[in-house]
């Protein structure tokens, strides 16, 4: 059965930043996973109402340290379930990652594609931003997992 794990910005616990005018925003949140079963799913943080985003960096430490290594992850807006990354319209109309490897060796992958700069602002829902296992690890190791996104006040129309 597949596991969620949540970050202290999702629990409550913290609170996320929000923009008060123009300015973008950097926030990083880091998780060490028990496990990376398949559709595992990180909650990281969310994005504050009437935000959108505008870049994001995933950085992995080699969490499968088979010789032949499965993991692969998916990253973006969950879906309502919070069971899978949303392709929604309104949440950019596709993942914003596919299927990474980079916690099969570690290391770090950046956005590169459009859907994050899609999202549509909510002004009423907080939307949550994680991490799907898409492969299970074949040999899981203990690792963290952390994920920094931009973002900035949505100015509607534009």
């Amino acid at each position: 059965m597949p596991v969620n794990t949540q970050s202290d910005y999702i629990t409550g616990i913290k609170s996320m930043p929000v923009c008060k005018g123009s300015e973008t925003l950097s926030h990083r949140v880091e998780i060490t996973p028990g496990a990376a079963g398949l559709a595992d799913v990180l909650e990281m943080m969310y994005l504050p109402e009437d935000h959108v985003p505008v870049d994001w960096t995933l950085d992995v430490d080699d969490i499968d340290t088979n010789g032949a290594p499965a993991v692969t992850m998916d990253v973006g807006i969950l879906n309502a379930g919070k069971t899978a990354v949303s392709t929604a319209a309104a949440d950019g109309g596709a993942k914003w990652a596919t299927a990474l490897t980079t916690g099969q060796a570690g290391g770090v992958a950046r956005m590169s594609n459009s859907a994050p700069t899609r999202v549509t602002p909510s002004s009423n829902t907080r939307r949550t931003i994680g991490i799907v296992f898409a492969a299970a690890a074949a040999t899981f190791a203990a690792g963290k997992v952390g994920l920094t996104v931009w973002y900035r006040n949505a100015i509607y129309g534009q």
